[in-house]
């Protein structure tokens, strides 16, 4: 039963510590890209067209955005099963079963972290070059 209570507290902090990221100074390139756009288009008179931004990149950025939330939640489900692992390895107490047990739950749960942890940087690459090329 502490266990149970130990893992929901972890799982809770986590889900508050992300969506407490995006206050913490993060900025969107794309709109970093448009502020420093804004002066050299209000001088050549094009500022409206750098106020309104494209659909498809809006489009983009969002999607992004819900595959980055999607594989977070996922990898924070993977370091509690490895917390889960570790604490059924610890409380094994020599019983050959649940050792083995918890080294399989913790194999696999490293190999869910590596797998997700590819999808992000493959995700963020992919975004970054799709922006890049919408943009530029």
């Amino acid at each position: 039963m502490r266990l149970k209570k130990v893992l929901a507290s972890i799982l809770v902090s986590s889900f508050c510590l992300l969506v407490a990221t995006p206050a913490l100074g993060t900025t969107d390139p794309l709109n970093q890209i448009y502020d420093n756009l804004r002066p050299i288009g209000s001088v050549y008179g094009q500022s409206t067209l750098l106020n309104s931004q494209n659909t498809q990149q809006i489009l983009i950025i969002r999607v992004s955005r819900i595959i980055r939330v999607a594989l977070t939640l996922l990898a924070i489900i993977f370091v509690v099963l490895m917390i889960y692992a570790g604490a059924l390895w610890m409380t094994a107490r020599g019983n050959q079963d649940r050792v083995e047990q918890a080294q399989q739950t913790l194999r696999n749960a490293l190999i869910g972290l590596i797998i997700i942890a590819a999808s992000y940087a493959a995700t963020d690459y992919l975004v970054s070059k799709i922006l890049e090329g919408t943009i530029g």
